[in-house]
């Protein structure tokens, strides 16, 4: 079992066993066994997912503490927050057999270096979404970053989180 503190100095433990994966997955929709989506990257960069999930798994904690779901997602902020998730992370190791957790972390570690990329393409991809750039460059240069993207198997799988390319035909718009 592993640990975490939220800002109120509360110590939560997580633990998974199958029939509260089944049950989260029921409930909530998130599959923390599936290891073709991006379920662990999905929480780690979600911190509104990765609270409601923590809340879900330690519920029970939360009951005979009395503390609401509300009352335990503004306590974890901050670096509890990371200390959550990788308490979170230290349960699916101890939890799963040894070739399911690889395959696992295998995809947290891919989806982690796909983003790590487009994070420091990204100046550039906004470069090409000025509207003074031809259409039919912008074009060209989305089509073959999508053909990249598709070459290193960097684009999510059907039913995990968006692709970091985008369609390769339609650039994203600036924020």
């Amino acid at each position: 079992m592993t640990q975490f503190t939220d800002t109120a100095a509360r110590t939560w433990t997580v633990a998974l066993d199958g029939l509260l994966l089944n049950e989260l997955r029921d409930t909530l929709h998130i599959d923390l066994a599936d290891v073709l989506s991006a379920t662990y990257v999905q929480l780690e960069r979600d911190p509104a997912l990765l609270t409601k999930a923590l809340a879900f798994l330690c519920r029970e904690q939360l009951a005979s503490q009395k503390v609401t779901a509300s009352e335990f997602s503004k306590a974890l902020i901050g670096r509890h927050l990371d200390e959550a998730f990788t308490a979170l992370w230290g349960a699916a190791e101890l939890f799963f057999p040894a070739k399911l957790f690889a395959a696992l972390s295998s995809r947290l570690n891919d989806e982690r270096t796909a983003m790590d990329e487009y994070l420091k393409m990204r100046p550039m991809l906004l470069m090409f979404n000025q509207p003074e750039v031809p259409p039919d460059l912008r074009e060209q240069v989305w089509s073959m970053l999508g053909d990249v993207m598709r070459t290193l198997g960097l684009q999510s799988s059907p039913g995990a989180a968006p692709s970091v390319s985008g369609p390769a035909s339609t650039p994203p718009t600036p924020a």
